[in-house]
């Protein structure tokens, strides 16, 4: 009889590079949903030009709480230490962060 022993700790470690190729891949939700949502805020936090949804325009259909909740926190961390950043990197940034957020539970 052959006995395996399985280690999480070796397992946690060897994951670690599939979590970011999944948090840095392309997303289940529909991209719409996603650049949207991320639209308005940076639009309002660091005064990007954007096309505003008509979900959040005059009488919103959507709530900004989990936006806010959410990405507001490295927003507002780029916008206060002045962070140079392209869109597409604070993007990439956003992503890492929900995907280390979502590990953590």
């Amino acid at each position: 009889m052959i006995k395996l022993s399985f280690d999480w700790r070796t397992f946690y470690l060897f994951t670690i590079v599939f979590r970011f190729v999944f948090a840095l891949s392309n997303s289940y939700i529909h991209p719409d949903e996603h650049f949207q949502s991320f639209e308005v805020l940076t639009s309002r936090i660091l005064g990007y030009s954007t096309n505003i949804p008509w979900e959040f325009q005059d009488s919103p259909a959507r709530s900004l709480g989990p936006l806010y909740l959410l990405y507001a926190p490295l927003l507002y961390f780029i916008k206060f230490f002045n962070v140079n950043l392209t869109p597409l990197q604070i993007w990439y940034l956003a992503r890492l962060q929900c995907g280390v957020e979502l590990d953590s539970y």
